[in-house]
């Protein structure tokens, strides 16, 4: 991967949670430092596309993988089973950085999540504060600077 290429960032989250996707993505693309950031939201697929591959492509380029955990994300075999999976496959090789967002109280401490810093914080769910506005701003912060670190660190191959 080139120093030149833009970071390139994918949210993962269950479709129950796409308000929540779209505020991540505004926070991200809010940011003066991510100006160049590539944000993959799976809302952006045309009709034709095919999407699994897609998304398997997506992932498989991205420095970091934010994944929007919920209930329903826990839940979804798609999400749970196929991209967080995938997450953690490129994070084991050094390859991206796996972010969990806490969005709302779930069993994401009995997962392989527990192994992972998470964002607010271990106690902390962003659906439970009243301004989220001011979290999704250092969230966003967190996320560029932890897929920029990656990028630099990784050697990723171009696709």
């Amino acid at each position: 991967m080139s120093a030149n290429e833009p970071v390139k960032i994918f949210i993962s989250y269950s479709h129950a949670d796409e308000q929540w996707g779209e505020r991540v993505r505004a926070a991200l693309e809010e940011l003066p430092n991510a100006k160049d950031a590539l944000i993959f939201f799976d809302r952006e697929l045309m009709p034709g596309d095919n999407w699994e591959s897609r998304i398997r492509d997506e992932i498989a380029s991205s420095n970091a993988v934010v994944l929007l955990v919920s209930p329903e994300f826990l839940n979804s075999d798609y999400c749970y089973g196929k991209e967080l999976q995938t997450a953690f496959d490129r994070s084991a090789c050094g390859q991206a950085a796996v972010i969990p967002i806490i969005l709302r109280d779930c069993k994401w401490m009995h997962s392989p999540l527990a192994d992972f810093r998470v964002l607010p914080s271990k106690h902390d769910c962003l659906a439970d504060r009243g301004d989220y506005s001011q979290a999704l701003r250092s969230i966003a912060r967190e996320v560029i600077r932890y897929a920029t670190e990656t990028k630099e660190h990784s050697g990723t191959p171009e696709k």
